[in-house]
């Protein structure tokens, strides 16, 4: 019977982390692995990495930042077994003084490297795949235990990695933007929205926003700033536009401000705004203002650039994760109140995203709007 071997891998036993790493995956014939956080570029692994998590093989990684999406759905795009943990939690599950928990559960770092001749190495410890912690930035340790597939060892970290297998989601390369929006790296951006029924705008145009709320001002009073604009035509087409802001302030201290500035909006109530042309800015307009902004159009977008409403909901309660209560404090659960109940979500499905990304954001006239709106920016497939 084989005597299990150790050895311990940190910066103070000067063994290169990444060497290590990459000699033990060339040295495997399979991989089963869950770690935590994964930003680490397949690239910078052994060549033969993305063929020994198929077939048996696997990796499981949490979604949560910083978690590279790009990078495991290039991993997933060579038909290799990777999986996200799709699950977060929030609530009070520690005593009191204790702040930010994160919301992620799949906090392991383990691979399984499987060799020829019954030999396995187990790697265990602190090391996530990122360049901080295989490159010696962080403080880091892991254990290299080398025994056989015949020991308990083997059999319990076998069946622990095949467990938290179960509880993950194949990545599917094609649902990236739906991932980044779950994890919240991507892209919900507020923009401005105007009509131009008459087509008076166009990339290097000017025009002022005049605002009756102050509360509608919230964004714009950093000159120079870059803020999105909706430009939607007399024929109903929406166009979008990176606009800076050349002037702003407010207006009731100073009711005297000539503008000369013949292109102008007026948002008297919650309804979208529309461009008008006129030799000046009309004076009821200047008075009933509180707030001014003047735009210069910089860059127009790609014309097949569409906005959508962003889905209020990303994740949902899942009342089939069971916490064993032998996870929770005492004191935790004397302390729990309603709003701080523990809870496991579990995201909504990716079809529904994929559904609301194509139900394209129709405008009318009649249509009431905050004028910061959230949106988010895709391509038009179709």
């Amino acid at each position: 019977m084989m005597t299990e071997q150790i050895t311990f891998l940190s910066e103070e036993t000067n063994v290169d982390v990444f060497d290590a790493l990459n000699k033990l995956i060339h040295e495997s014939i399979c991989i089963k692995a869950a770690i935590s956080f994964w930003s680490l570029n397949y690239k910078r692994l052994d060549d033969s990495f993305l063929e020994k998590i198929k077939d048996d093989g696997f990796l499981c990684v949490d979604i949560n930042s910083p978690t590279n999406i790009n990078t495991v759905c290039d991993i997933a795009n060579h038909g290799s077994n990777v999986l996200f943990h799709l699950y977060k939690a929030s609530g009070k599950t520690e005593i009191y003084g204790t702040y930010k928990m994160p919301q992620h559960l799949l906090h392991s770092k383990i691979f399984l490297f499987e060799l020829e001749n019954n030999v396995v190495k187990i790697w265990l410890g602190s090391h996530n795949a990122t360049n901080r912690a295989l490159m010696g930035l962080n403080i880091e340790s892991s254990f290299i235990v080398e025994t056989t597939k015949d020991s308990t060892l083997y059999h319990s970290i076998n069946n622990f990695l095949h467990s938290v297998k179960t509880a993950c989601s194949a990545v599917n390369p094609s649902y990236s933007d739906y991932y980044k929006w779950l994890q919240s790296t991507g892209g919900n951006t507020k923009i401005i929205e105007v009509f131009d029924t008459q087509d008076l705008l166009s990339e290097g145009s000017n025009f002022a926003l005049f605002l009756t709320q102050l509360a509608d001002s919230k964004g714009l009073q950093s000159i120079g700033s870059k803020i999105l604009i909706s430009v939607t035509s007399s024929l109903g087409h929406e166009e979008f536009y990176w606009a800076e802001i050349g002037q702003s302030g407010h207006l009731k201290p100073y009711p005297e401000i000539d503008f000369s500035i013949k292109n102008f909006a007026f948002r008297n109530t919650s309804r979208i705004p529309s461009i008008e042309y006129q030799s000046s800015v009309p004076k009821y307009i200047v008075d009933k203002s509180h707030y001014f902004a003047v735009f210069k159009l910089k860059e127009k977008l790609d014309p097949n650039i569409r906005a959508v409403e962003p889905i209020k909901t990303k994740w949902i309660r899942d009342r089939t994760y069971v916490l064993a209560e032998s996870m929770i404090d005492d004191r935790v659960v004397v302390e729990r109140s309603n709003k701080s109940e523990l809870v496991v979500y579990k995201p909504i499905p990716p079809e529904k995203f994929q559904r609301r990304q194509r139900s394209y954001l129709s405008r009318s006239d009649d249509q009431n709007r905050s004028l910061l709106t959230n949106i988010t920016l895709i391509h038009n497939e179709e």
